[in-house]
């Protein structure tokens, strides 16, 4: 039997038809009432002309042809209820629901709607200037339907009210029976050019993502059941659901047939708002991303007088936790499990990291990471080899991953190659694989410093630099050097209230690293700038070098 997101959907609000689904500080949405909207909005979707017109399981190749048998719906909003509702509506019409970044410009939006073939846009009324302007750009003409966000922006012309969909009777249409071929895109924009649409089966995404190998489910029947007897599990995805981090952990939590929680600022990190909403909901697992969100959330629950006693799983994803920030939440919270997962849109899941009081994260050497069954280390040198123990290679995932890049067989042959007829994903990530059959992980290739010969790999120096006390943040990254080619720099960023020396720094740095690793360059920064996605912006930390 097939897995298909809107079919479990489905199975869970009949088993769980009163428990709440989808909590806000102004709505309280049950599982029925969610199962409820869902349908009326696909059947809208469907009527209003969007749908699928073919068998997806016989496309063995991503061009141009997939836009034409199952349409795309872009969706621009930020993290609010209409967004999950919205996805879930997608797929049981058998549409392909598209994430697009709200903060592009109208230049990349364009991109976007043109690269991803959209037939639809489901916007917030905020973002219409910016869609307005890249729809004349590109000369495209997507179906428009708008979320009333509170913005005195009004509609664009033509443009259908979503909640006209959601609250109206269902129009009579007849829906298609969905599969586990349909499709899944998310768009990633990486590190380098314009954003890139990973393809999914949707049966894969659930394995790979959203929990469903870690359960082991052999049926469908077996994840209702699962999810229809398990406690209430109220949990908040902290992250943008634009991005797949934020709308992954969303769907992890629902089909669990757990509640999802909206904190009362959706769309920024507010540390006072998610513990208040921690304490208000008794909300039991928390996604985040990385340092970025966790050394501000600590901040705050030190500072504040919050009962979080609910809490019991903390999931990091999109960028890695530093150990002494993770020692400093379980510090906290003494019966948490804070779950570090390695993955990307390319792949999945692919590794994790468990850190709880009985099995305190090591703050003194590099994180290690349990690879997925499914996740290996592959030789830099020999096309596809398996590496061998100590050496470096690239961290690579097998089986369940996405079919490719939409419309670009040149990356996906370069990522998504077939080895031994399995189709793999190798997204960029470098990692040492140990003798226990655990890995030490590098970081992206593209930014290892190559210093008089020796690599140096970011991550590695940052994670040491932000055990000392007196470090907020830090960027590590490589700039011109006369004698080595490159050479090792640090932008760091102090707590406030402390002072510290590079001299102290260095000396920290040289209790547990080589000599050629340590930075021969320091600049001061009031902070470090990340994306919204928590993600290091090593651009602006080179710049910052030079100019020093």
């Amino acid at each position: 039997m097939e897995f298909c997101i809107s079919d479990l959907v489905t199975g869970i609000a009949r088993g769980l038809p009163d428990r709440l689904a989808i909590v806000t500080p102004e709505t309280r949405t049950t599982w029925r009432e969610l199962d409820a909207r869902t349908s009326r909005l696909a059947a809208g979707l469907v009527a209003a002309g969007l749908a699928c017109r073919g068998d997806t399981a016989h496309i063995a190749t991503l061009d141009a042809r997939i836009g034409s048998v199952q349409d795309h719906v872009g969706l621009l909003c930020g993290n609010c209820p209409e967004y999950i509702e919205t996805m879930a509506a997608c797929f049981r019409a058998r549409l392909v629901p598209v994430n697009v970044n709200y903060r592009y410009t109208a230049a990349e939006l364009a991109y976007v709607i043109e690269n991803a073939d959209l037939r639809a846009v489901v916007y917030q009324t905020r973002f219409g200037s910016e869609l307005a302007d890249a729809i004349e750009m590109c000369g495209a003409a997507p179906a428009l339907f708008h979320v009333d966000d509170g913005s005195p922006a009004p509609p664009l012309d033509g443009s259908v009210a979503l909640a006209d969909l959601l609250d109206a009777p269902a129009p009579a249409v007849s829906l298609p029976e969905a599969t586990g071929d349909d499709r899944y895109i998310l768009y990633t924009g990486g590190t380098t050019g314009w954003p890139k649409g990973a393809v999914w089966r949707q049966e894969d995404w659930y394995f790979a993502a959203l929990g469903g190998a870690l359960r082991g489910f052999r049926t469908p029947a077996d994840a209702v059941a699962r999810a229809v007897g398990s406690r209430p599990l109220p949990g908040i995805a902290s992250s943008p659901f634009m991005h797949g981090g934020g709308h992954w952990a969303a769907f992890v939590i629902l089909l669990q047939g757990g509640t999802l929680v909206l904190p009362p600022s959706p769309d920024h990190l507010d540390p006072a708002g998610i513990w208040s909403t921690v304490e208000a909901e008794r909300v039991v697992y928390l996604q985040l991303i990385g340092d970025a969100f966790l050394g501000p959330l600590v901040d705050e629950l030190e500072r504040g007088d919050y009962d979080v006693s609910s809490l019991r799983f903390v999931m990091s994803s999109g960028a890695i936790a530093s150990p002494a920030r993770k020692a400093a939440l379980l510090d906290r919270i003494p019966r948490l499990r804070i779950l570090d997962t390695v993955g990307s849109s390319e792949s999945g899941a692919t590794a994790m990291n468990e850190s709880t009081c009985d099995r305190p994260p090591d703050t003194a050497g590099a994180q290690r990471f349990a690879l997925e069954p499914t996740a290996d280390v592959l030789s830099l040198d020999v096309p596809y080899r398996r590496a061998d123990v100590g050496e470096v290679g690239w961290l690579a995932q097998r089986g369940r991953v996405p079919l490719g890049y939409y419309k670009d067989p040149v990356k996906t042959e370069a990522t998504f190659p077939v080895v031994d007829g399995v189709r793999c994903s190798i997204p960029g990530d470098q990692a040492v694989r140990t003798a226990d059959g655990e890995i030490l992980l590098l970081g992206r290739g593209s930014f290892c410093i190559n210093t008089g010969g020796e690599k140096v790999y970011p991550e590695e120096v940052e994670q040491v630099l932000k055990s000392h006390p007196a470090v907020e943040d830090a960027l590590v990254a490589g700039f011109t050097h006369p004698r080595w080619g490159e050479a090792v720099g640090a932008v760091v960023a102090v707590r406030d209230g402390r002072e510290v020396g590079w001299d102290v720094l260095e000396a920290h740095l040289r209790t547990q690293l080589a000599g050629y690793k340590i930075p021969k360059r320091w600049v001061s920064s009031p902070a470090i700038r990340r994306n919204q996605m928590g993600k290091p912006d090593y651009a602006w930390a080179r710049e910052r070098l030079v100019a020093d």
